[in-house]
């Protein structure tokens, strides 16, 4: 019976050290996550740098480029696109507004002050060099001459009266440094205003512009004037050694005013030569007077008033020159 005893005795010991071994066990086990955490959170705050290779130590400190820094820049070569979207929307509503005006002088004014100093903006930008805007052109006339490497804007209102519209010329152009540039043409062919039209043609594997100007002086006279031009890095010539020899063509001195940056008059001017010559004009309001040009035989035609006092019966005389036949 003490036999049995002491063997359950030795039993219940070996059990109690089994017990408490597993238990020294469990507690231990987490030590070694604890001080892994402990060493994650040292190298976050102070980077241990290997000192036996510089290469090995900028794998470690040099982060890697990110992927997210390119829509920055997207955004950033964006922002100009979207400030000309604004300055369209502003001219549309200025154009708009503009058409209202009719008779309202004062409002005429400030609404084509205005739309000269955006067009100013809007002009310099190359992505208007390079698109057109379908907007725009209902209230303007954008014509785009690819070889020439010009873009001519114009626009026009009525101001009222006996005069009939106000016409507003801007050409835009690359220089030579590459840069986009305008002009407003009223700054160089100022003697009448009216309006322009622009034919590119081409004479001696060169190009050149031939433009009409209908310049009215009351609501019964007006006149047909035309010139040849080549515009180079934005300055206009004029190439008076084309015209028909049969003209005789000398300049005549006129009134120029001087303009500011944006063909506004200023008071004041001087006497210049002007090489348009007077093709064709009317003083009876003859409705038949007018100039054709074709550009493939550069034949310039035209229809003189041959009305008198006694006969107005809308009545021309035919006259037909050719450019490059001096």
């Amino acid at each position: 019976m003490k036999r049995i005893s002491y063997i359950l005795v030795a039993m219940l010991f070996v059990a109690c050290i089994s017990q408490q071994t597993k238990s020294n066990n469990s507690t231990e086990e987490p030590a070694p996550a604890e001080q892994t955490t402990t060493t994650e959170q040292s190298e976050q705050e102070e980077p241990v740098e290997p000192t036996d290779s510089l290469a090995a130590s900028e794998a470690i400190t040099t982060p890697e480029p990110s992927k997210e820094a390119a829509p920055a820049k997207e955004v950033e070569e964006l922002d100009p696109n979207k400030r000309i979207k604004l300055i369209e929307s502003e001219l549309v509503a200025l154009f708009v507004e503009l058409e209202k005006a009719v008779g309202n002088y004062n409002a005429i004014n400030a609404c084509k002050d205005k739309i000269n100093e955006r067009l100013g903006i809007y002009l310099r930008n190359p992505q208007t060099y390079r698109h057109d805007v379908p907007e725009l052109k209902r209230h303007m006339s954008i014509v785009h001459f690819p070889r020439l490497g010009h873009k001519i804007y114009s626009y026009s209102y009525y101001e009222g009266g006996t005069m009939g519209n106000t016409f507003w010329y801007f050409i835009q152009y690359r220089t030579k440094s590459g840069e986009v540039e305008y002009i407003p043409f009223r700054n160089d062919l100022s003697f009448g205003g009216g309006s322009y039209e622009f034919t590119e043609f081409s004479y001696n594997n060169k190009q050149y512009y031939f433009v009409k100007n209908l310049s009215k002086s009351d609501s019964v006279s007006w006149s047909y004037r035309i010139a040849v031009i080549t515009i180079d890095d934005g300055v206009v010539n004029y190439h008076t050694e084309l015209y028909p020899k049969e003209i005789n063509f000398e300049p005549e001195m006129e009134r120029y005013e001087a303009c500011d940056d944006n063909g506004e008059p200023i008071p004041g001017g001087d006497d210049r030569p002007c090489y348009f010559f007077k093709a064709c004009g009317t003083d009876r309001s003859n409705k038949n007077v007018g100039v054709e040009f074709d550009p493939e035989t550069l034949t310039i035609t035209a229809w003189d008033c041959a009305d008198t006092a006694e006969s107005q019966t809308g009545a021309t005389t035919k006259l037909e020159w050719k450019l490059g036949n001096n």
